[in-house]
């Protein structure tokens, strides 16, 4: 391997109070693997699946127009999934598309629902900006709209 000025050694520590990714090949693609699976296992209905792809100390931000408050850990976030869902006789998620940069996924798309109480139908677009570690979500930030999450993961 070559090495010199215009290849130095790689740093993988903390240099200067910086910390250092150092990402592998495929860990992109690790990462879209497990956004669109989540999708998958939200739709089937399999909570426990999607669960199973988040950290522990999973943070979810939800967008400020939102009535749902922000959560941190893997029990909370479970709790107020299962609220999400009981308020709907049906509620799916379509993801148009996913994009990786790093330890960072933009996905986008719209939930297709029915309310549990009135019975109507219809759908809300939302970004999503998730955070990586490790092959688990570490961090979900919902938006309105993909172009508020591209925004805030600088990614237009």
């Amino acid at each position: 391997m070559r090495r010199g000025p215009a290849w130095p050694e790689p740093k993988t520590g903390l240099d200067g109070g910086c910390t250092v990714h150092v990402l592998r090949m495929g860990d992109e693609q690790r990462n879209l693997e497990v956004v669109r699976k989540l999708g998958e296992r939200w739709n089937a209905g399999d909570f426990d699946g999607v669960l199973a792809l988040y950290h522990d100390d999973v943070e979810m931000v939800t967008d400020p127009t939102w009535p749902e408050p922000p959560t941190r850990g893997k029990e909370a976030f479970a709790r107020s999934s299962e609220d999400w869902r009981a308020s709907w006789e049906k509620i799916d998620i379509d993801v148009a598309g996913v994009e990786a940069r790093g330890d960072t996924v933009i996905a986008e798309g719209a939930w297709d629902t029915r309310g549990a109480a009135s019975g109507i139908g219809g759908t809300m677009p939302f970004g999503i900006l998730f955070t990586m570690r490790d092959g688990l979500v570490v961090r979900l930030e919902w938006f309105r709209d993909s172009s508020e999450a591209r925004g805030a993961a600088e990614l237009t």
